[in-house]
């Protein structure tokens, strides 16, 4: 083989290797993508989640002055997004750092197991904040909420506190 062959061999085999990582890449970043749609009104689809941000929405990170008002949210708060996707948020407090972390559970498709993510939490007037979702506490009841999540398509749950 001459040098010139074994210079295009290796050309060539470098640029697959580059394909196949950029393929990799875009397979990657659509599986992301597909996590955080919500279906369109009136369907349930096993690839869309009715409670997950948009991609281009970044969790809020903790801040010590804003998360110490949150202590009226800890706890287990449950309800459905739009009354048909079950939804859960539990609120706690790290006993080291006394940060609040949210662990966000809601339903994909009705009847089957809950997804979950984590999200850390901060307090913006009365309300807490993670992610793309807002938990408002009730001005009546301290064991009613009401959350409202800012996704492709806006939904509300009204919360009760376990």
């Amino acid at each position: 083989m001459s040098d010139t062959q074994r210079d295009n061999r290796r050309w060539l085999v470098t640029a697959g290797v580059l394909v196949a990582l950029i393929v990799i890449g875009v397979l990657a970043f659509q599986s992301c993508r597909s996590e955080f749609s919500a279906p369109p009104p009136g369907s349930v689809s096993p690839s869309a989640e009715p409670g997950t941000p948009p991609a281009a929405v970044a969790p809020a990170s903790p801040s010590t002055s804003t998360t110490k008002a949150a202590t009226g949210f800890v706890g287990m708060w449950t309800g459905k997004w739009d009354g048909v996707y079950s939804v859960q948020f539990t609120i706690s407090q790290d006993p080291q750092d006394r940060q609040y972390q949210v662990v966000y559970e809601w339903e994909e498709i009705v009847g089957q197991p809950m997804r979950r993510r984590e999200w850390p939490v901060t307090e913006q007037s009365g309300t807490l904040v993670t992610g793309p979702i807002e938990i408002t506490l009730s001005t009546d009841d301290p064991n009613q909420a009401i959350a409202v999540g800012h996704f492709r398509k806006s939904r509300t749950a009204e919360l009760t506190r376990q």
